[in-house]
């Protein structure tokens, strides 16, 4: 079962790129006017006095960091504000047991399954139980994804040089071809995840992974990263592109899943992430919910809901993504330029 994998055939030179001295032509901000209700924790912070040590998910305060900052881990009830779940939750869920259009199960049989079985007992290395595994997770979807790239050219997700640069193991995104260039320019630092352009953006479902010997609670919080900027990413688009929702309905557009490879059976987490407005402190949030767990290893029936979930839930999150830039297109090709609101202003 061939993984299927992007064309790098293409190559772009790109300049150095800073995330807040780089900004986009007058003409485009024009486009997108921001207002107070777009504040969120990232704007760029104030020079730090003294250099400290950036904070990564193998460290446990990393998780208290993003929650001060607004993104809020699974553990956190609904004491610290805002809908304890997304309001498409009921549907979500549905979906993932279910069949979605697209989806393609004749690969999964009994076969498969045992064969997935002795790949994970072979595992030993972190990179090798995550390669391995993934091979009989995607199946054969042809979706633009990239693995291990470091994440170099998103705005701060908290203050500046306080976290190390995320590196998902794995993540999907649309075709930079599927998005306008303006709306590149304009929201390329929540969308464009890399320097190398080329490579897909809007993210909106990751993977990572851990072998036996690694920490489920790390890969967890690696994902809840993950989550945080392609949440963010997605409601800062969304938010001026599609006029006729709520900002806030609190709907979830992003997947997170992790696999544990543990030293008996290896267990797939799925997880969402949906943005609400907090009033008490008058700023966007995230929280991160849990969607279900699947011991891989256990039995077929477990393993063939595994698989059924996880290849549900990144069709689903390639619908979200493409819907939004759909939405993008029809508004840059509906939006009057700059020039043209001049005109109309001295018509008379």
């Amino acid at each position: 079962m061939p993984v299927v994998r992007r064309d790098r055939s293409s190559t772009a030179t790109v300049k150095k790129f800073h995330p807040y001295k780089d900004r986009p032509p007058a003409d485009i901000e024009a486009m997108f006017p921001t207002s107070d209700s777009d504040a969120e924790w990232d704007a760029e912070p104030s020079p730090r006095s003294k250099k400290t040590a950036k904070t990564t998910a193998y460290d446990p305060s990393f998780e208290q960091h993003l929650i001060d900052y607004g993104y809020y881990s699974r553990r956190h009830k609904a004491e610290m504000g805002g809908p304890l779940h997304p309001t498409n939750m009921d549907a979500l869920k549905s979906l993932l047991a279910g069949s979605h259009a697209s989806l393609s199960m004749e690969d999964v049989d009994e076969a498969l399954f045992q064969s997935f079985v002795e790949t994970h007992e072979k595992g030993s290395t972190e990179p090798q139980v995550f390669m391995h595994i993934l091979r009989f997770l995607l199946g054969a979807c042809k979706i633009p994804y990239e693995t291990d790239r470091l994440f170099n050219k998103l705005a701060y997700l908290t203050e500046k040089d306080r976290l190390r640069q995320p590196k998902p193991d794995f993540y999907d995104g649309v075709s930079p071809i599927d998005l306008p260039a303006v709306i590149r320019a304009r929201f390329g630092v929540y969308i464009l995840p890399c320097t190398a352009t080329t490579l897909p953006c809007l993210p909106n479902f990751f993977v990572e992974g851990k072998s036996s010997t690694g920490s489920a609670k790390t890969c967890e919080r690696q994902v809840l990263y993950d989550l945080s900027l392609g949440s963010r990413g997605l409601h800062k688009l969304r938010k001026h592109v599609d006029k006729d929702v709520d900002w806030h309905n609190h709907e979830a557009y992003t997947i997170g899943a992790t696999y544990e490879a543990g030293e008996d059976c290896g267990t797939l987490r799925l997880f969402t992430m949906h943005p609400f407005r907090s009033a008490e402190r008058a700023r966007t949030e995230y929280r991160m919910t849990s969607l279900g767990y699947y011991p891989m290893c256990l039995n077929f029936d477990f393993f063939e809901k595994g698989i059924r979930a996880f290849r549900n839930a990144r069709l689903w999150a390639r619908d979200q993504r493409q819907h939004i830039a759909d939405l993008s297109t029809k508004f840059v090709l509906h939006r009057p330029q700059p020039e043209e609101v001049d005109a109309h202003k001295h018509a008379d």
